[in-house]
């Protein structure tokens, strides 16, 4: 989440700022380990509250979230997820 503004006079900006930026912070999950098709619970804060506009990785494999909010994701471990640390 973060909000741009700038003007613009020939081609030379004037004013840039980047307000309001969010980093999404894990504080925990749920389970620890599972095989894939295990749906997993990650609680943190600044998660974007769509859902579907997050994104997750177990190691270099993209996981879909399925249900969640800004403090909440569940996702699924996705075919190809090995071993990791972090998620």
């Amino acid at each position: 989440n973060y909000t741009t503004s700038a003007a613009v006079t020939t081609g030379n900006v004037d004013e840039f700022s980047v307000q309001n930026v969010l980093v999404p912070t894990i504080t925990s999950f749920t389970p620890t380990s599972g095989v894939v098709g295990t749906p997993v619970t990650i609680t943190g804060t600044n998660f974007n509250a769509t859902f579907g506009n997050n994104r997750v990785y177990f190691g270099a494999v993209a996981a879909t979230p399925t249900a969640g909010n800004a403090t909440s994701l569940t996702v699924t471990v996705p075919a190809g997820a090995t071993s990791v640390t972090p998620i």
